[in-house]
């Protein structure tokens, strides 16, 4: 219709209405969706553990060979810990003994006894400890420790360990000799040394409290 053109009257009392579009529904999820989308996440997921899982095991596999001669020297430790070790712990005591001491020239033979005494017992202990820990690390690998080259120094203390067995019956057998030779300078000489306990000057005496009335008390006494 032109401007120009006369318009229709508007009749009074007359509703114009206005035409809207109808509303688009909603769209309602599918619940079958969901659940592939959740299986899918939680098929991702577990390929993921799975991966991790496989390579701690592959790192295990290789360490088969490892776990297995740790328990073979563990088993030789343990031997050698059941003959020599309560000797070794007896040798250690004796040599420790302060009346050893008042024979003259044996100082020296005794400190060597009783260094080779106590390195070959920590020796047997330490060979127990380490070997018997081989099998629980190995167990116990995780993807952390994967990642981070945690398990490589497993191999090595086996291998460290590896010709110790063989060692300490002639570290024992050195131990003997020493022993032997302590007894023979001892036996001819006479405990004629006097020992005399160090006093630390800078320590100021102080004498026993005395508890209860005792004619006997010496409050100098030392």
């Amino acid at each position: 219709m032109s401007w120009t053109e006369d318009q229709e009257p508007i009749v009074p009392g007359t509703v114009t209405k206005t035409a809207h579009p109808a509303p688009v529904p909603p769209v309602v999820a599918s619940d079958d969706s969901l659940k592939v989308g959740i299986a899918a996440l939680a098929k991702a997921a577990h390929d993921a553990r799975q991966g991790q899982e496989a390579e701690v095991e592959a790192v295990r596999r290789s360490l088969a060979p490892t776990v297995k001669e740790a328990a073979s020297l563990n088993k030789q430790f343990v031997d050698h810990d059941t003959v020599y070790g309560p000797r070794l712990e007896e040798v250690i005591h004796v040599v420790r003994s302060g009346d050893l001491r008042r024979y003259p020239g044996t100082d020296e033979a005794l400190a060597r006894l009783f260094d080779l005494a106590s390195e070959t017992r920590r020796s047997i202990a330490s060979g127990i400890r380490c070997t018997a820990d081989v099998p629980r690390r190995v167990r116990d690998l995780t993807v952390v420790d994967i990642k981070t080259q945690r398990w490589r120094d497993i191999p090595d203390i086996v291998k460290g360990l590896r010709d110790l067995p063989a060692r300490i019956p002639r570290m024992v057998h050195e131990c003997e000799r020493l022993l032997e030779g302590v007894n023979a300078k001892i036996k001819g000489l006479k405990p004629t040394r006097v020992l005399i306990e160090a006093v630390d000057p800078t320590v100021d005496y102080v004498p026993p409290r005395q508890t209860h009335a005792d004619s006997d008390y010496d409050p100098f006494a030392r």
